[in-house]
């Protein structure tokens, strides 16, 4: 786009970066590189299984759920369950 004649400016407004962006990117000699980040694990991933049953089929809430969970070993938070279960109503 630079080689076309556009500013750093107007390359920036159609691709929806920043000036700062578009320089460093001009300014360099290689093109960028993105590192995909490798997905962990979440605390809750283990328990989302029990959750469910818990919660759909014997009708428990955040807070028995949660103590039900902390006695097997749950590490994560209350309000990252209280997430989880927002998203299963």
């Amino acid at each position: 786009m630079h080689k076309k004649g556009y500013g750093k400016k107007t390359i920036a407004r159609m691709l929806g970066v920043s000036r700062n962006t578009v320089r460093r990117v001009l300014v360099s000699k290689e093109p960028p590189k993105y590192v995909r980040k490798i997905l962990k694990e979440k605390n809750l991933d283990p328990y989302k299984e029990k959750i469910q049953h818990m919660y759909l089929e014997q009708k428990l809430f955040g807070i028995k759920i949660y103590d039900e969970l902390v006695s097997q070993g749950y590490k994560g938070s209350l309000t990252t369950l209280y997430k989880y279960l927002k998203k299963l109503r």
